[in-house]
């Protein structure tokens, strides 16, 4: 079953009977294994978040308290065609708020087939671009947004723990803890990256958190030749 015809696979299965259809068309069927598409976290996902003509707010009925009431109904009817077993097909990276939904609250009778390196509710989304979210980048402690390379954004997790992560702006660089004090520096050859501490055969150095990302930056400084070390140790960066 798929949200969305256009998402409907050309697959032939030997031995067995397999039928396809959208959520709507499959109102009233049953089968006895059912298998859910298209559960993304994006417009063209389950549930849709292509918005209505704001004409038609003139004429609807009041917004009802659920989000995505009407899409929550169609996916009710996707879970209950089956005589057997439900499998779901989501996106680890973007999954649709409903299989985030049923993750955080499901008892026994959902099992999480796959490997999947962090639960969705623990995956920060990317706060440049925010379709995207924040992965384990193939370096070092850093993240990056998952639909890299249209997104390029890069970020260092901060050693307050618990998940945080550096974000910088016009205004300085500051962990997303409320509650960290850490004053990181950016890097004044990529303005991308972070300057985060480092370790080499002649000591302690500053290098970009971006090193070895693409684009890398190779910047560096001496660090005990810098006057605002002492500045930055107040809080420590992952590197």
């Amino acid at each position: 079953l798929s949200r969305y015809r256009q998402s409907l696979p050309s697959v032939q299965v030997r031995d067995r009977t397999l039928q396809q259809s959208t959520v709507h068309s499959a109102k009233g069927r049953e089968a006895d294994y059912v298998v859910v598409l298209d559960l993304k976290d994006e417009r063209r996902g389950f549930p849709s978040q292509f918005e209505d003509d704001p004409l038609l707010d003139l004429v609807a009925p009041p917004m009802e308290a659920h989000e995505f009431a009407e899409e929550r109904r169609l996916f009710y009817v996707a879970l209950t065609r089956a005589r057997h077993g439900v499998y779901l097909i989501a996106d680890p990276l973007r999954p649709s708020p409903f299989v985030t939904e049923l993750l955080e609250h499901s008892g026994t009778d959902l099992r999480l087939v796959g490997d999947v390196a962090v639960s969705p509710r623990e995956m920060v989304r990317c706060p440049r671009c925010e379709g995207g979210r924040l992965i384990q980048a193939r370096r070092g402690q850093s993240l990056r947004c998952s639909l890299a390379p249209h997104c390029d954004y890069f970020a260092s997790r901060c050693a307050c723990g618990a998940g945080h992560i550096l974000v910088g702006d016009d205004f300085g660089v500051r962990c997303t803890n409320a509650g960290c004090h850490a004053a990181p520096e950016h890097c004044p050859r990529c303005y991308s990256g972070v300057l985060v501490e480092r370790h080499g055969p002649y000591g302690p150095f500053w290098g970009c958190s971006r090193f070895g990302a693409d684009p890398s930056c190779d910047f560096t400084r001496d660090r005990r030749a810098d006057p605002r070390a002492a500045r930055r140790t107040r809080g420590q960066v992952i590197p």
